[in-house]
């Protein structure tokens, strides 16, 4: 039996899925047999194999094709990093569009790991390969016009092609009618549960009941509970009757109170009276749903007795349908079908994975948790299982028992890309994003071109405020996903951070281009106009921002920051205003307030707003920010201490919150301790000219004139002009009593600025 692989457009993906057969017109064909394994690779962006065909000759000349129904779905399918471990797999380019004959050397090591990834299908996946006469029955029980392939000859020569039986629907239509018996009387009762006939004749109510149907008998006051149910029968004076013979007596019977809860029940039926009532469908639901839940022990029983239960040999025709439903979105209809084959057989592994995936579509994910431990009690090394299982608790917030089965997965597999991706989003949860890096990392070498390990390594080194790392990944997302507007939005804020304005206002205009209605990327084109210092644009961003959220706060404020640079007070009072009416737990109104107010020289006043949004949000880091930052204007250092130190313990990743405290300490002469935390500015910012002129001064003044001089010239390659950088530098010669290039850098400084009296005075 040779073995194939078929890479097809993508046009032909959903034929693959569907019933009937697929025409392969290839002449790569040429040396294949009916019966041939023939797999199916899908390119872009799955790139991995997904199914396993028998080949079959086709309908014209030498032409073969494939048959949905005689097809294997992988659940666990083979990813191209997989495939590329295989020696001698990428010296051919397997994965292009075409029909390739696989040498022995790669078709086995594919059909392993195709076991490997499948461990709940490895019977049937073996059955697949080397069918036996049992599976080869099931395999062409298709349809009456199926041309027998040569291996299905071999084993049952004597078979011909009318002895197939057409495939039939795979759920019968159950037409039997449900029917609840109220009953008042005690004689009856009597009747039920003895071995009596009970004869009705109320025709007016069962003109439309047929024999067979259900019937449900609920005793009123003091019972008032479903107790009993029965099939219709033939009565004997052309009546209907039901019969002891053909009842259920429920041990859990359905109380009153119960049926009450069912949506729709007290309009259907407020107060059950005498006779006979036909149930509608979606109350026949509930009410079935309280029975088996009412009667655990006897929940097959109960299926079988109304129809519902899944007869011997027909587990794998409602798996197949189920499956389907479930591909279909219809996950309500697949639930029910998954239940049904587990009342049959409740180890069948298959379905309790699939079961466990609908679930997750329903967000119900403990529940889908509590399917995959029964997976998993049966199986316990699935590793498909164990990685739904873990995804389920990242979704819950259970990082510790996420990280658990997603460990255990890694353990067995460390190049499982869902796992190692799950792992790294537990971290980012966590907030651990520098070792959340090394899970995206592995992914990445598993498959360099992997869309989400980019992103979420990305999205981690923005976090950490390595920018100009991130900025090269979301490049590298941009060159195969251009149409990505989140992509260009994360792009142009690590531009931002880095001072790159106008990089950042192409990235915002390259998103709102692919989303006109991408509120973030107008807001934050405002803040970069801002910055650039074109404020009628900016105010014309938040503008278009208002349109989309008329009461969002932040383009309020922005609208007010500007006006307020503008010195319309009023318009920016207005703004502020508003935002606080709209949101009056918004600390952001409240926190620019008291900047407008600080740039008034109204310090006390801007304490008091600062103070009220600090009350809103206790961790609002700006607001601790700024707070620090006038105290240290009034010389209350303590009082600003405490702030700054707030600040970096709510945001360790801003540099501005070092250079604060650094800015502090040099004021309290506080010399070296303050030189460290200048430090740690410049490797968050090494372009920070403030912290670079501080730094040198200190220097200066600590007799370090070499490392004092290193750091000035650092200053003055980013800007040559920087006319402190050259006061400073003037000063330091001057320190080691060398006049004449002190004197050059002075006149350096007032060549920036002949007015600038500090150069002037100590050239003088």
């Amino acid at each position: 039996m040779n073995k194939w692989l078929w890479v097809p457009n993508k046009s032909r993906w959903e034929s693959l899925d569907k019933d009937g057969d697929i025409e392969l017109y290839n002449n790569d064909l040429s040396d294949a047999n009916g019966g041939d394994l023939l797999f199916v690779y899908k390119q872009s962006p799955y790139r991995n194999i997904t199914h396993i065909f028998h080949l079959y000759r086709g309908n014209y000349q030498d032409n073969f094709k494939i048959r949905s129904s005689d097809c294997i779905s992988l659940y666990g399918p083979v990813s191209l990093g997989q495939l590329s471990q295989i020696t001698g797999f990428q010296k051919v380019k397997y994965t292009r569009k075409g029909i390739y004959k696989l040498p022995h050397y790669i078709g086995n090591p594919i059909l392993d790991l195709i076991q490997k990834n499948n461990p709940i299908s490895a019977d049937k996946i073996n059955s697949f390969i080397n069918p036996n006469e049992d599976e080869i029955n099931r395999l062409i029980k298709v349809t009456n016009d199926v041309q027998l392939p040569p291996f299905v000859g071999n084993v049952i020569p004597n078979l011909k092609n009318d002895d197939l039986i057409k495939k039939s629907d795979i759920i019968k239509d159950n037409h039997l009618k449900k029917w609840l018996l109220v009953s008042n009387n005690v004689l009856d009762w009597v009747a039920l549960d003895e071995d009596e006939i009970f004869e009705f004749n109320n025709k007016k109510h069962l003109m439309k009941a047929e024999e067979g149907d259900l019937i449900l008998v609920y005793k009123t006051s003091p019972h008032k509970k479903i107790t009993h149910i029965f099939h219709l029968h033939s009565g004997k004076f052309k009546d209907c009757s039901i019969q002891s013979d053909d009842r259920m007596k429920l041990s859990g019977p359905v109380r009153y109170k119960q049926l009450l809860q069912i949506p729709g029940f007290s309009q259907w039926l407020k107060s059950p009276q005498k006779g006979l009532h036909e149930i509608p469908e979606d109350i026949w639901e509930s009410i079935l749903n309280l029975l088996l839940k009412n009667n655990p022990m006897y929940s097959q029983t109960i299926n079988a007795f109304v129809g519902e239960s899944i007869q011997p040999g027909e587990l794998d025709k409602y798996y197949k349908q189920a499956t389907k439903l479930a591909d279909h979105g219809e996950i309500e209809k697949a639930l029910k079908l998954f239940d049904l084959i587990l009342d049959s057989e409740d180890t069948c592994l298959p379905a309790l994975y699939w079961k466990g995936k609908a679930l997750e579509k329903l967000g119900r994910h403990q529940e889908a948790i509590e399917t995959y431990e029964r997976l998993l009690n049966v199986e316990s090394t699935c590793e498909v299982a164990l990685r739904r299982k873990g995804i389920c608790h990242h979704i819950k917030g259970e990082l510790k028992e996420s990280n658990a089965c997603l460990d255990e997965v890694l353990l067995e597999n460390p190049q499982d890309i869902e796992a190692n991706l799950n792992r790294g989003y537990n971290l980012q949860k966590a907030e651990s994003y520098d070792k959340s890096i090394k899970y995206f990392d592995n992914v990445l070498k598993i498959d360099s071109k992997n869309i989400d390990g980019l992103r979420s390594k990305a999205e981690s080194l923005l976090q950490l405020g390595k920018y100009g790392e991130s900025i090269y990944y979301f490049n590298r997302i941009l060159e195969l996903e251009g149409k990505d507007a989140d992509i260009w939005y994360y792009r142009g804020y690590a531009h931002v951070q880095l001072g790159e304005n106008l990089k950042a206002l192409s990235s915002y205009n390259k998103a709102l281009e692919i989303n006109p209605l991408f509120y973030e990327a107008l807001y934050n084109k405002g803040v970069v106009l801002i910055n650039l210092g074109d404020d009628i644009k900016a105010m014309e961003s938040f503008d278009q921002a208002l349109k989309l959220d008329c009461k969002s706060s932040d383009s309020l404020i922005a609208y007010a920051r500007i006006s307020d640079g503008m010195k319309f007070s009023r318009t920016a009072s207005d703004c502020l205003d508003k935002a606080i009416k709209l949101h009056p737990n918004d600390p952001k109104p409240y926190c620019y307030l008291g900047k407008i107010f600080k740039s008034q020289g109204k310090l006390r006043d801007s304490i008091k707003f600062l103070n009220k949004a600090l009350e809103l949000d206790p961790e609002c880091t700006k607001a601790w920010h700024l707070k620090g930052s006038i105290l240290l204007e009034m010389g209350e250092y303590r009082e600003a201490m405490d702030c700054f130190d707030i600040s970096l313990q709510s945001n360790p990743h801003d540099p501005k919150n070092w250079y604060q405290k650094a800015r502090l300490l040099r004021l309290m002469e506080k010399f070296p301790e303050a030189l460290i935390y200048y430090k740690k500015t410049l490797e968050l910012d090494p372009n920070m000219i403030d912290a670079l002129l501080d730094k040198s001064f200190i220097l200066g003044l600590m007799g370090k004139y070499e490392n004092a001089q290193k750091c000035l010239d650092k200053t003055l390659k980013i800007y040559k002009g920087n006319k402190y950088a050259w006061n400073i530098k003037g000063m330091v010669f001057k320190a080691q009593n060398d006049y004449k290039n002190a004197i050059r850098c002075f006149d350096n400084a007032l060549n920036s600025d002949d007015e600038f009296s500090d150069s002037w005075t100590i050239k003088v």
